[in-house]
């Protein structure tokens, strides 16, 4: 699964996996993709969110996917450079991992999340 409100960013990541040999199901919209992650029997081996959502958030929507599914494998990306980031390595759904990921291996990664998160400058 890829969730990207960017028509351009969806194409492109959903060639670029399909590639590397992945099946790939996108979405534009985060609304929609949550409907289809709790649609029974649906599974996804990975989930890749865009961290700039309208409406749900990236974070949201991987904090409501992991509430319903602890183990599901996740990539949360954001376009937006940060000069420092922030990572929990606690484990559960009110915590996100870092883990590197080469793209042949997506997915790959033991059932653990894959996410940093910007942190926002002290005044």
């Amino acid at each position: 699964m890829v969730v990207d409100d960017d028509p351009a960013l969806l194409g492109f990541t959903c060639k670029y996996l399909s590639r590397l040999g992945y099946s790939v199901v996108p979405y534009r919209s985060s609304e929609e993709a949550w409907r289809q992650f709790q649609t029974p029997g649906v599974r996804f081996s990975l989930v890749l969110i865009d961290q700039s959502m309208p409406v749900i958030s990236g974070e949201q929507l991987l904090r409501m996917m992991l509430s319903v599914e602890p183990g599901v494998r996740s990539i949360l990306t954001s376009g937006y450079p940060s000069k420092r980031k922030t990572c929990s390595n606690r484990a559960g759904p009110d915590s996100l991992s870092p883990q590197a990921v080469h793209p042949g291996h997506a997915g790959r990664n033991g059932g653990s999340p894959v996410a940093c998160f910007p942190q926002a400058d002290a005044d």
